[in-house]
């Protein structure tokens, strides 16, 4: 594949726990491959501090 210029992928996952949504999102994302791959290994760290202040 040649492209030029930046990708946004979007991965959505549910699960029974944020955490477990979170967990299968991340594993999907690293299947995911292309040359120069980079991706944010803290998405969702945000809405699990959320999670735990409401509990």
């Amino acid at each position: 594949m040649l492209t030029n210029g930046g990708r946004v992928i979007a991965i959505t996952s549910f699960g029974n726990s944020m955490q477990e949504a979170i967990g299968k999102s991340m594993k999907n994302a690293e299947i995911i491959s292309y040359d120069k791959k980079n991706y944010r290994k803290d998405i969702g760290q945000d809405l699990m501090k959320l999670e735990k202040v409401k509990s």
